[in-house]
C-alpha cells in the first residue's frame, strides 16, 4: 500500500479543499513538520554511516517519512486547469473513458428502470473527459429513505443490472486505465481519481453531484477533486518502503526470471538474444537497489561496526555474483578484468564528472571540504598499488621467451656449444598460466595481495569506528526524535536480501550465458563490453544518487560515492574474485584460473583516474568545466578500449624487444 492516507492526498477530501481556500495548513502538517525538523533516528544513523570511511553511500530514504502532504503542497492553488499535462491526459485517457460511460449511460437509459444510474454515468462521462477543477460531492440522504430504497424490488432489479454492466463493461477498461496510470507514475493523481470513481459506482446514484465551485460543495462530503493530472513529485513516492520506480520494476524482474526458468525447463527460447540481454541488464538495476535499501536499513538499525561490515559484504554483491558466474562459465576472464577496470574509471571519472556537470548547471560553483573529501585518498593509492602489483611484477619478470637469429654448433674440448646471434627476450603470446613464473611466484603474490588488500580496508574501518571516531562523527541536532520509524524491519530486510540475492544469481547466470553470443553478434570485443556495460549497469543506482546529491548542492557526497565505491572494488571485490577462482579451479580443473594481471592500458587508465580524482579534491571547488574535463578523459579512455584488437586478429602484436642480444650455451 502507498504510505499515505487519502485524507492527506490532494486528489480527495474536503479538509484539504478547505485549507486550499482558506490558505491554512492541513491538520497533519504538525507531524510532518516535526519530522522535517527532527530527522528520525534511523535516518540520522544512515547519514552518519554515509559520512564514514569506505562505506558505500545510499541516497534512499529508509524511514516512514510522511510524504503525501509535500506532494499536496505543490498542487494547492493550482487554479489554471488548462495545462499541457491535463490536455495530454484528456487525449490519452479522458476521451475514451468519457465515451465508455456515455455508452453505459445509453444502455442504462434503455432499461428504463436504470435511469438513475444512466444519469450518474452521463455525469461521470463528462467528468472523466475533463475532471480538472470539478468536485464530486455526496449529498446527505435520509437513512430511512435509503432503507426503503434498498428493500424496494424495483431498486434491487435496477442495481442488479447496473452491477452486471459495471462488472463486465466498465471495470475491465478502468482496470487498464489504472495499470497504465500506475506505470506512468507521474499520473498517480489520476490513478487515485479512478480508484475513487470505482467506489462511487456503488454508491446511491441520487446522492452524487458534480459541481465546479467549491462554495456549492459546502455542506456536502467531497469525494473527489483534481487539479492536475501529472505530478513529478510522485517519482519520489514510496510503496512498501521502496521508491515507486523500483517497485514498478519488480514485476519486470519476476517475469524475466519466469522466462528464464521456462526456457531452461522447456529447452527453447521465448525472446531473441538481444532482447533477453537488454532486459537482463534492466533487471540488474532494481535488484541492486533492493540490496542497497535492505543493507542501508539494517545498518541504520544496528551498531555502526556491524553496519559497516554489512556494507562491505553486500555493497558490491551484484558485481561479484556476475563475475563469479562469468568465471565459472570459462572464457570470460577478460570481461572480468576489464569490468573491474571500468568500474574504477566510472567511479573516479564518469560519476564525479557527470555529478559536477549536473551540479554546475544549477550552481555556478560548488564547494566542499577538501580535507574531509580526501580522507580516502590514501586508500585510493593503496587500491591501485595493491591491485596492480602482480601486473607490474609479471610485466617486469614474466611473460618472456628467448628468440635468436642464426645459431650454430661449436665443439670444443669434447663439449658442444650452441652459438647464437641476434638473441632477444620477447613477450610471449602464450597463456600466463603456462608461464613458469606463475607457479614460481606470481600465484603466491596474488594470494598475498588478496590477503593484504582487505586487511588494509578493515584497518580503515577500525580507525573510523574505534580509535578516531571523533574525526568522522557528525554533531547531532538537539531536539526530539522524529516520528518516522524504519520502513523495513530487520526481518523484512533479511527476507528482501535473500530474495534479491537469489534473483541476482538467476539474472547473472543468464547474462553470462548470453554475453559471448552478444559480442559475436555485434562484433564488440570483450574489453569494451566489460568496460562499459558490465561496469555501468550494476553501478547505475550509485550514478543516479551521485547526480541527485550534486543537484542538491551536496557535491561532497557525490565525490564520496565514487571514492568509496572505487575503494571497495579494489580492496574487497578483487580479493573475493581471487578466492573464488582458487575454489573453482580446485573443484573443476577445466575452469581457467582468474589471474590478477591487467592489460597495461587498464593500469594506465586507473592510475590516471586516481591521480586526476585526487588532484580535483585538493582544490575544494568544482564547476561544470571540471566535470566536463573528467567526462572527456573517461570518453577518451573508453574509446581506446573499443579499438583493442580482438583475439585472433592479424593486427594483434604479441611480441616486443625486451633485452639485448646474448650468447646462449
Amino acid at each position: 500500500m502507498m504510505e499515505s492516507s487519502d485524507e492527506e492526498d490532494f486528489t480527495v477530501t474536503a479538509s484539504l479543499l478547505k485549507q486550499r481556500n482558506s490558505h491554512s495548513a492541513p491538520n497533519s502538517t504538525n507531524s510532518v513538520g516535526d519530522f522535517a525538523k527532527h530527522a528520525s533516528v534511523v535516518e540520522q544513523r544512515k547519514e552518519e554511516l554515509n559520512s564514514t570511511f569506505g562505506t558505500r553511500l545510499w541516497a534512499h530514504n529508509i524511514s516512514n517519512k510522511p510524504q503525501s502532504s509535500s506532494i499536496a503542497a505543490h498542487e494547492r492553488g493550482a487554479d489554471a486547469h488548462l495545462t499541457f499535462g491535463n490536455v495530454v491526459w484528456a487525449v490519452l485517457f479522458g476521451w475514451w473513458m468519457g465515451v465508455l460511460f456515455a455508452v453505459v449511460s445509453g444502455i442504462m437509459y434503455l432499461t428504463f428502470i436504470g435511469r438513475r444510474y444512466s444519469r450518474l454515468s452521463w455525469m461521470l462521462s463528462k467528468y472523466l473527459f475533463w475532471p480538472f477543477g470539478y468536485y464530486i460531492v455526496e449529498k446527505e440522504v435520509d437513512p430511512e429513505i435509503i432503507e426503503i430504497s434498498s428493500n424496494n424490488f424495483k431498486h434491487k432489479i435496477e442495481y442488479s443490472i447496473w452491477f452486471v454492466v459495471v462488472l463486465f463493461l466498465v471495470l475491465p477498461f478502468l482496470f487498464i486505465a489504472l495499470v497504465l496510470n500506475w506505470i506512468l507514475i507521474i499520473s498517480m493523481p489520476m490513478y487515485k481519481t479512478i480508484i475513487h470513481v470505482v467506489m462511487i459506482l456503488y454508491k446511491d446514484p441520487s446522492s452524487i453531484e458534480i459541481v465546479d465551485d467549491y462554495s456549492m460543495a459546502s455542506g456536502h462530503t467531497v469525494l473527489i477533486c483534481i487539479f492536475r493530472s501529472f505530478n513529478l513529485y510522485y517519482l519520489r513516492y514510496k510503496v512498501g518502503g521502496m521508491n515507486v520506480v523500483f517497485f514498478n520494476l519488480l514485476p519486470v524482474v519476476l517475469i524475466k526470471i519466469g522466462f528464464i526458468i521456462a526456457e531452461m525447463s522447456l529447452g527453447k527460447k521465448f525472446m531473441s538474444t538481444t532482447t533477453s540481454f537488454v532486459v537482463d541488464l534492466l533487471c540488474i538495476v532494481p535488484i541492486t537497489f533492493y540490496i542497497g535499501n535492505a543493507v542501508s536499513s539494517i545498518a541504520a538499525q544496528t551498531t555502526y561496526m556491524l553496519g559497516a561490515l554489512l556494507n562491505v559484504t553486500f555493497g558490491s554483491l551484484v558485481n561479484v555474483i556476475i563475475f563469479a558466474f562469468a568465471m565459472k562459465e570459462g572464457g570470460l576472464n577478460e570481461v572480468i578484468v576489464y569490468a573491474i577496470s571500468g568500474t574504477i574509471l566510472l567511479d573516479l571519472l564518469l560519476l564525479p564528472g557527470l555529478s559536477m556537470i549536473a551540479g554546475g548547471i544549477k550552481y555556478q560553483q560548488q564547494n566542499f571540504n577538501p580535507v574531509a573529501a580526501g580522507v580516502g585518498s590514501i586508500y585510493l593509492f593503496i587500491s591501485v598499488v595493491g591491485a596492480f602489483t602482480p601486473t607490474l611484477f609479471y610485466y617486469t619478470f614474466g611473460g618472456f621467451r628467448e628468440s635468436c637469429g642464426d645459431c650454430h654448433f661449436v665443439q670444443e674440448h669434447n663439449v658442444t656449444h650452441v652459438i647464437c646471434s641476434d638473441c632477444h627476450n620477447i613477450r610471449s603470446s602464450e597463456s600466463i598460466l603456462s608461464d613458469p613464473l606463475y607457479e614460481e611466484g606470481l600465484r603466491i603474490l596474488m594470494y598475498i595481495t588478496a590477503g593484504l588488500l582487505p586487511t588494509s580496508y578493515f584497518i580503515g574501518l577500525f580507525f573510523t569506528f574505534k580509535t578516531h571516531t571523533h574525526l568522522f562523527t557528525q554533531e547531532e541536532e538537539e531536539g526530539e526524535e522524529g516520528d518516522g520509524g524504519p520502513a523495513w524491519s530487520i526481518l523484512v530486510c533479511v527476507i528482501v536480501l535473500a530474495f534479491s540475492v537469489a534473483m541476482a544469481a538467476i539474472i547473472a547466470d543468464d547474462v553470462v550465458k548470453l554475453l559471448e553470443e552478444i559480442t559475436e553478434q555485434f562484433g564488440i570485443g570483450q574489453p569494451f563490453i566489460g568496460l562499459t556495460v558490465m561496469a555501468v549497469i550494476p553501478s547505475m543506482t550509485e550514478l543516479v544518487n551521485a547526480i541527485k546529491f550534486a543537484t542538491h548542492n551536496q557535491i561532497s557526497l557525490s565525490l564520496e560515492i565514487g571514492s568509496s565505491a572505487a575503494v571497495q572494488t579494489s580492496l574487497i571485490q578483487v580479493p573475493i574474485l581471487i578466492i573464488l577462482s582458487a575454489i573453482f579451479t580446485q573443484t573443476d580443473p577445466e575452469v581457467p584460473a582468474f589471474t590478477l594481471i591487467f592489460p597495461m592500458l587498464s593500469v594506465f587508465g586507473c592510475i590516471i583516474s586516481v591521480v586526476t580524482f585526487n588532484y580535483v579534491l585538493q582544490d575544494g571547488k568544482t564547476n561544470y568545466f571540471i566535470g566536463a574535463a573528467l567526462f572527456v578523459i573517461y570518453l577518451l579512455l573508453a574509446a581506446s578500449f573499443y579499438f583493442i584488437p580482438k583475439e585472433g586478429d592479424e593486427s594483434t602484436h604479441h611480441y616486443y624487444i625486451a633485452a639485448l642480444p646474448k650468447l646462449v650455451k
